[in-house]
């Protein structure tokens, strides 16, 4: 065991020391930094968009300024000026020299009223562009449809009074039914949010996952092109060498999750506390059962896929040729990612059962379910990761006769089905034995 320690360890710090583990591990958290630095500070060099307020009917600019005012979030995003038609001039010639204004950038967009098909004022908005600018999107689905709709009401005779009433936010206050027998409590936003850990689980696992297993598939070809794999296997067993990279695969993923999970959890209370209320996005992280599966399915789930990934690569002398002897590979680890959306939605589904007892898929959509609501009962989670063992006894088996063949022979690569009878006949453990008593 101390030969696969310390293979494992040559691994693990040769591949820590390398720069692209090192962007590998850093990519989460720039990326969160980015996704929070840059938006902010293209905002402040922007400024907000400036609206022109063009010929409004008696009490839309009031309104409209009303709303402006008590939402303090749009102050740093739009800024209206009113630009009413000048005496001597036509309402078409001014919306023509508004348009070239907005042309050149001077204007971000206009704010008009027109008649509708039946008489009544709706709002028109005019902008270069139909982007997702967050002023226009304020204006065209907050407070002009208010405004248009106090104005329709007040046509019909309603007070001001009896407008506020009508346009007040109608609250409809949702229930769930707690885990325990307690009965339905309020939900909040952050109930909600909780609907999405299975995903964020589910792709987080996946990604290392795939990511890691791609990293010991090309150190498993360089070593072998270099004919480094020729003095290592001077001092240690095949089997040794091969359990050391997994081992050392596994430290590495273990090394990446926790900087990004750190990392994500760090960013999302962040934005607890300074951005939102109310919506609490560390309760992603506040199950520690869910942390735990984590980690226990990640390190079962490598180890199945990497021992698979390291006998298959030994087989091949290059990343050209492991495209077809990886494929079938490749395609079960692609479809966990596919059905994921579904099996949080429906964690007890015949389809997400049957799916997540399959070993291949088990340590993703097992992940999945264990995170949803309702979680799976526990003899499932038991059976699913008791046959989960079982097939990493196979595949690890598997794995280590192709290695015992495959690590010390050059050229052509065999085909799939010579594959599966290698792995049928003993003549390739047969063929290693000398080297192995030696």
């Amino acid at each position: 065991m101390i030969r696969v320690w310390r293979v494992a360890l040559r691994d693990y710090l040769e591949t820590v020391r390398s720069g692209s583990f090192i962007i590998l591990v850093l990519i989460v958290p720039l990326l969160l930094v980015a996704s929070i630095a840059i938006p902010r500070a293209l905002e402040r060099a922007e400024g907000p968009s400036e609206f022109a307020l063009v010929d409004l009917p008696a009490g839309w600019g009031e309104r409209l300024q009303r709303a402006y005012y008590a939402d303090e979030d749009i102050h740093e995003r739009i800024r209206f000026t009113p630009r009413d038609t000048p005496a001597g001039t036509t309402a078409a010639e001014f919306r023509k020299k508004l348009e070239v204004e907005v042309r050149g950038e001077k204007l971000y967009g206009f704010i008009a009223a027109e008649a509708g098909p039946d008489g009544a004022m709706n709002a028109a908005v005019t902008t270069l562009r139909a982007d997702d600018d967050d002023g226009a999107r304020w204006l065209m689905r907050r407070a002009l449809p208010a405004v248009v709709r106090f104005d329709r009401a007040r046509r019909l005779g309603l007070t001001p009074e009896q407008v506020d009433r009508l346009d007040a936010p109608v609250e409809v206050k949702p229930y769930v039914l707690s885990a325990s027998a307690e009965g339905a409590r309020e939900a909040s936003a952050t109930d909600r949010l909780a609907a999405y850990a299975p995903m964020i689980f589910t792709y987080l696992l996946w990604i290392v996952t795939f990511t890691l297993t791609q990293r010991l598939l090309m150190t498993t070809i360089e070593e072998k092109s270099n004919r480094t794999v020729e003095v290592i296997l001077s001092s240690v067993s095949p089997m040794e060498f091969m359990a050391g990279k997994v081992l050392a695969g596994v430290l590495e993923g273990v090394t990446v999750m926790a900087v990004w999970l750190f990392t994500l959890f760090m960013a999302a209370d962040y934005f607890t506390q300074r951005h939102l209320q109310g919506l609490d996005i560390t309760i992603l992280f506040s199950r520690t059962d869910h942390i735990a599966w984590f980690c226990v399915y990640f390190a079962l789930g490598f180890v199945l896929f990497a021992s698979l990934t390291v006998g298959l690569g030994s087989l091949c002398n290059s990343i050209r040729e492991t495209q077809n002897i990886m494929t079938p590979v490749m395609m079960l680890m692609v479809v966990p990612i596919l059905v994921m959306a579904y099996v949080g939605k429906n964690p007890n589904s015949w389809l997400s059962i049957g799916l997540s007892y399959f070993p291949f898929f088990t340590p993703f959509l097992m992940m999945n379910r264990i995170a949803a609501t309702p979680p799976p009962h526990s003899l499932e989670v038991i059976g699913a990761t008791l046959l989960l063992l079982v097939a990493i006894w196979c595949t690890t088996w598997a794995g280590a006769k192709l290695f015992r063949v495959g690590v010390l022979m050059y050229g052509k690569p065999p085909r799939i089905g010579e594959v599966w009878k290698l792995l049928r006949s003993p003549e390739g453990r047969a063929m290693m034995r000398p080297r192995e008593a030696s």
